[in-house]
């Protein structure tokens, strides 16, 4: 998977349909207005701390930036697309950084206010970026998990099945899941649900179709999850203690 999402490929992936900073969606691509509607929900201040995780070319950061005035911080595990990032976007320049195998330990205990995964939380190894999380985050503050795959979507949903044979087919490891153990798994990092906007089938995705409740079983394709942090857990260490270098 690495590999793929390193290649110069991926990069021309990602500037013909996730670069753009407004409009609505682009083939199954969510819209740069889509973006700024969840941004400004998360009612961010222009000195806030912010991370964003799976930043890519850096369309979310100077959207953030757009309706927050706050110029945010980025990680991604292409190197060619932070290198785009900064040439094009030039209020990030040194504000990024790879993401390799250990994680978010670069970044200090209690740096953040904010860390935004879009496109990108089910993408990563999510416990262990939730102990991270849970490290980097100031007590109070917020995570943005975009997005949680539910595991068993409608039984008639064929988009939201087709999808997650696709990922395999590709071998892209994408992380689906229960949402009751999910939640269970935020709770014993001291993590509450704020709220879930919850897309029921797949094509709501990038219609931006979605209903917000507070977490539960209910069947869905996915789902984006915004979630505070209480106080940092016992447990809370960085990547590499538990993984390895």
């Amino acid at each position: 998977m690495d590999e793929y999402f390193k290649s110069e490929s991926y990069l021309k992936y990602l500037k013909e349909n996730c670069n753009q900073v407004s409009g609505g969606a682009h083939g199954r691509v969510g819209g740069g207005d889509q973006i700024a509607r969840h941004l400004i929900n998360l009612a961010i201040k222009p000195n806030d701390q912010v991370l964003e995780v799976g930043c890519g070319t850096g369309r979310v950061l100077d959207i953030l930036a757009q309706v927050s005035g706050c110029i945010g911080m980025g990680c991604d595990v292409s190197s060619s697309a932070l290198k785009f990032l900064e040439d094009t976007r030039p209020p990030f320049r040194g504000r990024t950084r790879v993401l390799d195998s250990h994680g978010l330990a670069a970044y200090a205990t209690s740096q953040f206010d904010y860390v935004i995964y879009w496109g990108a939380f089910e993408l990563v190894p999510q416990r262990a970026h939730l102990l991270e999380l849970s490290r980097i985050l100031k007590p109070g503050g917020f995570a943005l998990l975009g997005s949680f795959k539910h595991s068993n979507p409608h039984p008639d949903d064929t988009e939201a099945w087709q999808a997650i044979a696709a990922y395999k087919r590709k071998l892209i490891p994408i992380a689906t899941g229960d949402p009751i153990k999910f939640e269970q798994m935020l709770g014993s990092l001291n993590f509450e649900v704020v709220e879930r906007s919850v897309f029921e089938r797949k094509a709501h995705l990038v219609d931006d179709k979605f209903t917000v409740d507070f977490g539960g079983a209910k069947t869905f394709s996915e789902a984006i999850y915004k979630v505070r942090l209480v106080e940092h857990p016992p447990c809370a260490k960085e990547f590499s203690h538990f993984y390895g270098e």
